[in-house]
């Protein structure tokens, strides 16, 4: 994709200061590099040392069926740049979406070593993560989390002695938000064992946050084996010494239920900060998991809403724009609501068979109508449906229940606790951008470096410009060929966790085949920073909606960029990169209807 960036190998510097192998040259077959030995002798040599650490690599990320995850880096244990020769993780449906592996490195302390992470297709296609190189030295046992695509100042290296614990004892690492700290508080995490403090608040683990990370705050705990289920919760230690205890029931984790080939859980929370936002709801409880923020991540087996608690509800605060191109009328359709989204891209082509009845603009907008109709009218909480069988379902029942004729793409998404689920079919498509409202980024006049995109949707095509495709035709069209009938069924579906202030993008293919990702960050920054001047350079905090810029503006901007970009002869678009990627020969911006749904996500209350 666009977005994504092979191994800055030969690059000189990287933005992390980290030394980059001069010597090694990527091949442009994306399924294998070619290496050669650096000029110093270090590249694609072992790290050497006598000593061995146990390194385990935990990463988060969001694959779809038949991926894989592979690890790359450029010393011999990790294969010296060579995608045959890569570490591959590993996951299981009950630790989906953590994947893991556990190798032993020679250990050199201060002697940092690139890597990188990448998701290989079943095709065998490699989709590198976007950004720079990763670097880590090791100095021993320990403990590497880091979330697939994310900026490599989120990434932890945890030492697995903490707390001297056997080596058979189980790690669990938090990952929380927390907006309700001054500088010099602490937020630690107190609980009924004597690594959690036994309820001591002064011996409670602390976690660690920094100007990068803030409001994200890290921190780990080996338990000892034997242990069964353990009650804790957030408590936030005041630099004055006074001790402030979340709103909310304990918590509880079970370190018996994990997984013995995965050895890492992760904890992924928020503090609670208001007794308002209280359900009542008892941890675990099925019926909460649709409705609440507050979403714990484990690799011990569970589904991600099984085990949410209830605190700050999500909804969704949206807004769109849709512009038609020069010529015609706009195909597209769209809508929006507190908990679901969708845009339709009506196929161009189907205006040569209006004489019988085939109109592309109202068959888009009948799916997009039964698709709403569909996801806001049945109940979240019956039977645990996920949010991914609900969108699924929702364009099956568009699909099976359309009485117009025409073609289209859709993308629908639905927001359910504190997880996101997507299905989507062909070239339309969806963007997670995250720290659009980091409040240090923001006071600092560095919100467009700060913007990265989380996750993505890959475009579904039967072959250059011949995306996937609902279609429904008269029977006097019946003698037609058609190479391909896709269904509702043929869509690729996603799942992602979502905090307060992430931005979800929905859009046709007139957005992503006139501006790459990039392009689209630079938008949204642009928009922030603007409001952000306009409101005397204070940042939003806590997702106060009447401070954060409304969404249909930044829908506006990036659908008026784009269309901009599309009247534009000489431009060099992704629409013409694909095109050369197929043999074809393509330059200047592609004429096409637009529309983008841009999504808040914010707290009710």
């Amino acid at each position: 994709s666009s977005s994504a960036a092979a191994p800055a190998v030969g690059s000189g510097l990287g933005s992390t200061g980290s030394r980059m192998p001069s010597a090694v040259a990527w091949c442009s077959c994306p399924t294998m590099c070619c290496c050669s030995t650096a000029e110093d002798g270090v590249t694609g040599q072992s790290l050497g040392g006598d000593a061995l650490g146990e390194v385990t690599f935990a990463v988060v990320a969001q694959t779809c069926y038949g991926d894989k995850l592979m690890l790359m880096g450029s010393v011999a244990e990790l294969g010296a740049w060579c995608s045959e020769q890569g570490v591959f993780l590993s996951t299981t449906p009950n630790t989906f979406p953590v994947w893991t592996a556990t190798l032993r490195l020679p250990v050199r302390p201060g002697a940092e070593f690139d890597y990188k992470l990448a998701v290989v297709r079943p095709d065998g296609a490699v989709c590198w993560e976007p950004g720079p190189n990763r670097s880590m030295s090791v100095s021993g046992d320990v403990c590497v989390l880091s979330h697939f695509g994310e900026s490599t100042l989120t990434q932890r290296v945890f030492p697995k002695s903490l707390a001297d614990s056997p080596c058979s004892s189980s790690m669990i690492v938090w990952e929380a938000d927390c907006r309700s700290t001054l500088p010099g508080d602490s937020l630690c995490v107190v609980g009924s064992d004597d690594a959690l403090g036994a309820w001591n608040p002064d011996g409670a683990l602390r976690l660690t946050t920094d100007a990068d990370c803030f409001p994200r705050w890290y921190g780990a705990v080996r338990l000892a084996p034997g242990n069964e289920c353990i009650s804790w919760k957030f408590v936030i230690l005041r630099a004055d010494g006074s001790v402030e205890w979340e709103h909310s029931d304990d918590r509880s984790v079970d370190p018996a239920q994990q997984d013995v080939s995965h050895s890492v859980q992760l904890c992924r929370t928020n503090f609670v900060e208001s007794a308002d936002a209280l359900r009542g709801d008892s941890f675990g409880d099925s019926d909460a998991s649709d409705d609440s923020l507050d979403l714990v991540m484990w690799c011990d087996g569970s589904d991600f809403t099984d085990h949410i608690t209830g605190c700050h509800k999500l909804m969704f605060w949206a807004g769109a724009r849709s512009m038609p191109k020069s010529a015609g009328r706009c195909e597209d359709a769209y809508f929006f609501g507190r908990s679901s989204l969708g845009v339709a891209d009506g196929v161009g082509s189907m205006h040569w068979f209006k004489d019988h009845g085939v109109n592309a603009a109202a068959y888009a907008a009948e799916i997009m109508e039964i698709s709403e109709s569909a996801l806001t009218g049945s109940s979240s909480s019956t039977g645990g449906e996920t949010a991914v069988r609900r969108v699924v379902a929702a364009l099956t029942a568009a699909e099976r229940g359309a009485t117009t004729f025409g073609a289209t793409t859709a993308v629908l998404a639905e927001l359910s606790g504190g997880a996101v689920g997507v299905a989507n079919l062909g070239d339309s498509g969806f963007r997670l951008v995250r720290g659009a409202m980091d409040a240090t980024a923001a006071l600092q006049g560095a919100v467009p470096e700060k913007l990265h995109i989380v996750c993505k949707s890959e475009e579904q095509q039967h072959g250059w410009n011949w995306p996937y495709q609902l279609m429904r035709l008269p029977d006097s069209l019946g003698t037609i060929e058609v190479s391909a009938w896709d269904t509702a069924a043929d869509c690729d579906s996603y799942k992602f966790c979502v905090y307060p202030d992430d931005l979800l993008l929905l859009f046709s293919d007139g957005l992503s085949d006139n501006l790459y990702d990039s392009e689209i960050l630079e938008v949204i920054g642009s928009v922030i920073k603007q409001e952000l001047a306009e409101a005397g350079g204070v940042p939003p905090l806590r997702s106060d909606t009447s401070r954060l810029p409304r969404p249909d503006r930044i829908a506006s901007a990036l659908a008026l960029a784009a269309k901009r970009r599309s009247r534009d002869l000489s431009a060099w678009v992704p629409f013409c990169e694909k095109a050369h990627e197929s043999g074809y020969k393509s330059l200047g911006g592609k004429p096409d209807d637009i529309t983008v749904v841009v999504a808040w996500v914010v707290a009710q209350n």
